[in-house]
Formats: structure tokens, sequence, C-alpha cells
């Protein structure tokens, strides 16, 4: 958890000997497979799996850098595009 009135740079260390320990000791919910299909010259539904599987990710990130229950005000935003590529396709 954040330190409460630390500088950046320490908010900045803090933050990545945390992700560091996760990573080096095997945490729980840590993706087995770290790569991100590359959804170029394929389908719709590809870039849609692409784009969802990045949303999961960066919700991962948000709440690893912010902690739970950190505010979302970007996920209508997201939201809001995935709507305006399905009234695309439907052109």
């Amino acid at each position: 958890m954040p330190l409460r009135g630390a500088t950046s740079e320490e908010l900045t260390r803090e933050a990545a000997e945390l992700a560091n320990a996760r990573r080096t000791g095997g945490e729980d919910g840590a993706p087995l497979d770290e790569d991100i299909a590359d959804p170029l010259g394929l389908s719709l539904p590809a870039y849609r799996a692409t784009a969802w599987e990045l949303n999961g990710l960066v919700e991962r990130l948000v709440e690893g850098v912010f902690g739970e229950g950190a505010d979302r005000g970007g996920a209508a935003a997201g939201t809001e595009a995935v709507e305006q590529g399905s009234a695309w396709e439907a052109r």
C-alpha cells in the first residue's frame, strides 16, 4: 500500500520492488501466458479479444498501483469505444 506523504521517487521505488517480488515470487493471479496476441490482419472478433485481454491487464495494473477500489473514471470511455466499434460494424 502506498506510503502517505511519500515522495514520487519513494512511491516509484516501492512499486518497482513490489512488482519485482510479485514477478519472481510466483504470486497467484499472475498470467501463465504473458504474451498478448497481435490481431493485425485478423477478423474484428480477434481485435475485440485482444482489447478484452488488454482491458483485464490494465485493470490489474491499476489495482496493483493504486489499490483495489481505485477510481475507474476511464472505464466508461473504453465501453464507449467498443460501442462505437459495434455501430461501425453494423453499417
